[in-house]
């Protein structure tokens, strides 16, 4: 009916080239998923993210990520509604400091953006319709191929 995982990690990552530096962080997820009768919810939350570029040398932040998703399902029928960081606007920013050069830049991606989407599905049984005969079995027999307990 109910269940809740999720995850933290440490992330250390350090650089020593022409310029020296290093991030810390703290990175991780929460799920959970609750089962109401025909319905499902499931929230989510990906935490922010700061990773180290190694090949441009640069810090790339990644907002929170947050959502919900929405289930139901009745017989031949399903529904589904996904909302995904519906108050928050997800701009990924990049970053680089050092005494010769320096860059800051917030880009904006439109498939990991806020976005909704709602799918409805029926399913149409085509098949042939098969019977089940309950058979009996002879227990009677006592053989070492058939041995009734």
């Amino acid at each position: 009916m109910f269940s809740l995982s999720g995850d933290i990690r440490y992330n250390y990552t350090s650089v020593h080239s022409v310029c020296s530096f290093g991030n810390r962080n703290l990175i991780g997820n929460l799920n959970a998923n609750i089962y109401v009768g025909d319905f499902s919810l499931s929230p989510y939350v990906n935490f922010r993210n700061k990773i180290v570029n190694t090949t441009s040398l640069g810090i790339e932040e990644t907002p929170v990520n947050y959502g919900l998703e929405c289930t139901y399902g009745k017989g031949n029928f399903f529904a589904e509604v996904n909302v995904v960081s519906p108050f928050t606007d997800r701009k990924f920013r990049k970053t680089f400091h050092h005494d010769l050069y320096a860059y800051d830049s917030d880009e904006d991606f439109r498939t990991n953006g806020q976005y909704c989407h709602i799918k409805l599905a029926y399913t149409f049984d085509f098949g042939y319709k098969t019977k089940k005969v309950r058979r009996e079995v002879d227990r009677s027999v006592n053989s070492s191929l058939l041995k009734s307990f």
